[in-house]
């Protein structure tokens, strides 16, 4: 970063300060684990050059030395790496509370007996993706463990203290052992580029995981965002094929925005509490799109392509939304919420199962909806709609036979307007809907079939003109719940 564009990443947090805090704490018993403005900002007379040549490095400064392929960092500082080095590795060692700073500038680092890059210690640690760089970390294939007991490292960017990933650059990370990126405290990422591909977890932060922004690619043999406790996503761009959970925490989930696709996932959203303020959320799951629950129904984890062992079971858990637009396609339960579900804003749409043991919506407390829209399509075996306690009106159709899939579904008012014409990818048999347009003692039409010369935006038509098919049954609002049968 050049001095000029130092001055403006200055100025821009003098204006940032005004929304948002100098300091974040995200683990308060580690006394690491706080953020701070500064963490970002840095004197480029005080870097440290490192320039990786094959099997070897040259340092221009004091903090790190080069042994073979190894290059170990015992001092706080700004290190800037550039270059290529083939089978070895970089080591951050340094028991010091200043923070060290790994600036990556074009260099592509391949591990040969574990990590690509080890935070063995550190008071904090940052990675920082210069701006137009591509940067490239990939592990070895067969681990010898530092840690032998403790087997790490496990990753192929493995830290173990709190791990903080900023700048506008690009990073590529291979984990061909297990896992991509690992904090053993904690991971912020700021923003960045950042493309993950792992054996096992893509990016995984113990205590938490916490995204401000970026644009985000995993794929992942299990998880591919993963904390023990907490997971909260600001904003940024993410695309995610995972083989188990996609996103995963075991404590609480918060979306406050950002554009995040789940191409491919055993489960799509999973914690205790799931919190959704905003944001465009598409999930494609084999199983449930969004589980909360918290494992107390003392079966074991689930293995994808199978049903969890056992069950999971809990009153105690929670879906929380407060707006944003979520999408999930779920073979399982479209949401399956061990506890209640409220939603005050937002728009919720479930392309759901055909199979009778499980439903679009499934959950074994209340269902209070205050605002936004619902619609649920699936089968109607256990199927479920909103709850009396909700101040919005829902309707509740469940169809004498199933439908196929693609049959167009369309509730229309008194003058024949549309309120909904949608269709579902699967076969379904039953479809809720609830909405500030259903007006209690109002009475509305239901088709099946026809056409809608609209734009069908994940199986809902917009802006068209509804030509009737066939008149399935008519009903008549009476309360916060019309069922028709």
């Amino acid at each position: 970063m050049n001095l000029f564009r130092r001055a403006e990443f200055l100025a821009f947090f003098g204006i940032l300060a005004v929304s948002y805090s100098c300091t974040k704490v995200y683990a308060p018993e580690y006394e690491c684990n706080v953020e701070n403005e500064e963490d970002y900002v840095w004197d480029i007379s005080d870097e440290v050059s490192i320039v990786l040549n094959g099997t070897s490095a040259a340092v221009a400064g004091s903090g790190a030395t080069v042994k073979g392929s190894e290059i170990l960092i015992t001092s706080g500082g700004n290190y800037r790496i550039s270059g290529t080095l083939d089978n070895g590795r970089i080591v951050v060692d340094y028991p010091g509370d200043s923070i060290v700073r790994l600036i990556l500038d074009g260099a592509s680092v391949t591990g040969c007996t574990n990590s690509a890059v080890f935070i063995k210690d550190a008071g904090k640690a940052v990675v920082y993706l210069e701006e137009g760089s591509v940067n490239s970390l990939i592990d070895a294939t067969i681990y010898t463990y530092d840690d032998k007991t403790g087997e790490e490292p496990s990753a192929a960017l493995y830290c173990k203290s709190y791990l903080g990933i900023a700048g506008n650059g690009s990073l590529n990370v291979t984990g061909r052992f297990l896992d991509g990126i690992v904090g053993k405290d904690g991971v912020v990422i700021r923003n960045g580029t950042i493309r993950v591909n792992a054996v096992d977890d893509g990016i995984r932060g113990k205590d938490y995981l916490l995204i401000h922004d970026g644009d985000i690619t995993v794929t992942s043999g299990d998880d591919a965002l993963k904390s023990d406790i907490s997971i909260q996503i600001d904003t940024g761009k993410f695309l995610i094929d995972a083989g188990d959970d996609a996103i995963h925490a075991d404590t609480s989930l918060v979306i406050n925005g950002g554009s995040i696709n789940i191409t491919r996932s055993y489960e799509g959203l999973e914690s205790t509490a799931v919190n959704i303020n905003g944001g465009t959320i598409h999930v494609v799951a084999d199983d449930d799109g969004i589980n909360a629950a918290d494992g107390t129904g003392g079966g074991q984890p689930g293995i994808p392509g199978m049903p969890p062992q056992g069950g999971v079971t809990s009153g105690n858990c929670s879906l929380m939304i407060t707006g944003g637009y979520t999408w999930v396609n779920g073979s399982g339960d479209g949401i399956d919420i061990n506890g209640s579900v409220e939603m005050k804003a937002g728009t919720l749409i479930i392309d759901g199962p055909t199979a009778n043991n499980n439903g679009a919506l499934d959950y074994d407390g209340t269902c209070k909806v205050t605002g936004g829209t619902i619609l649920a399509i699936g089968s109607s075996g256990m199927a479920q709609a909103p709850g009396t306690v909700s101040t919005q009106n829902s309707v509740m159709i469940n169809f004498s036979s199933q439908q196929s899939a693609e049959t167009l579904v369309t509730i229309t008012d008194s003058n024949g307007n549309a309120l909904l014409s949608a269709i579902n990818s699967k076969k379904y048999q039953s479809v809720v809907y609830c909405s500030a347009d259903l007006a209690k003692g109002s009475s509305y039409d239901i088709y099946l079939a026809g056409t809608n010369s609209g734009t069908a935006i994940d199986g809902v038509f917009h802006g068209g003109q509804y030509t009737p098919g066939n008149k399935y049954k008519s009903f008549t609002v009476s309360g916060t719940l019309t069922q028709v049968r």
